[in-house]
């Protein structure tokens, strides 16, 4: 006599079922107005999501605002971008990392030792290192603020912070600033930092000055159009002239993007 013990075996949920993973709601289609209805549910339920984040932002930036009336300056916000690109992409590199469940702490340490050691290469080794030596004690330095700026962003070891105003000197030298040189590093941007011995570098005024008497003044009724009418003025046009232009190339170093 024979008996047969069948036994139940549980095996959970099998791996052909159609089950839906936890980013379904990524892939689901919804409008505008569903994404807005479901944050607010969201907010309501205690998940404000990014909304610190965005209050933070705005409360920074209306302390600015009161703190320097050029905050919300072109120069400014063209400005801002500049500085925070490279964090910018470091940012991007770790979200997929985040995304595949791990944790990377070394990217912020590694950026910044890359770029100090980039900076120190360029302007310690090969632009204030390829200086003569006749011309290297009397050198000083001639950029824009904003490069000045980034290469703040290096570290506090390598020139002060941003914290603090800009040091009078680099590597030992005298910091001068030029407004019309290019203040971003990018393909294509001429002269971007300068060093070199300046007194091998001219400004000629022309002796004397130009004047000339002008016995009615005009002026137009729409800027820019038609011809001007008459004002019962009289005025006086004076003029001079200015020239500059190195007198010894082989004193000065240039930096290019």
């Amino acid at each position: 006599m024979s008996g047969t013990d069948e036994t139940t075996v549980s095996t959970g949920d099998q791996p052909g079922s159609d089950q839906r993973g936890g980013f379904s709601l990524d892939v689901e289609e919804r409008s505008i107005p569903d994404a807005i209805r479901d944050w607010v549910s969201k907010l309501r339920t205690g998940d404000p999501g990014a909304l610190p984040s965005v209050l933070g932002l705005i409360v920074l930036a209306i302390i600015f605002m009161q703190v320097s009336d050029r905050f919300l300056t072109r120069y400014n916000i063209g400005n801002i971008p500049a500085q925070g690109a490279y964090i910018a992409v470091i940012g991007l590199g770790l979200v997929f990392v985040l995304l595949l469940g791990e944790i990377d702490l070394s990217a912020g340490t590694a950026g910044g030792a890359c770029a100090a050691i980039a900076a120190l290469a360029v302007s310690s080794g090969e632009l204030h290192g390829s200086l003569p030596a006749r011309y290297r004690r009397r050198s000083s330095w001639l950029a824009n603020n904003l490069i000045y700026n980034m290469v703040r962003q290096f570290g506090t070891d390598l020139w002060g912070s941003l914290g603090d105003d800009r040091p009078p000197g680099l590597l030992g030298r005298p910091v001068l600033e030029a407004e019309d040189m290019d203040g971003t590093i990018s393909a294509g941007a001429d002269n971007v930092l300068i060093i070199g011995d300046f007194s091998n570098y001219v400004i000629a005024d022309r002796i004397g000055m130009t004047m000339e008497f002008i016995p009615h003044l005009f002026q137009q009724t729409t800027a820019g159009s038609g011809f001007g009418r008459p004002t019962n003025q009289r005025g006086w046009l004076a003029y001079v002239r200015h020239g500059a232009d190195s007198i010894n190339d082989g004193a000065f170093r240039m930096l290019q993007a």
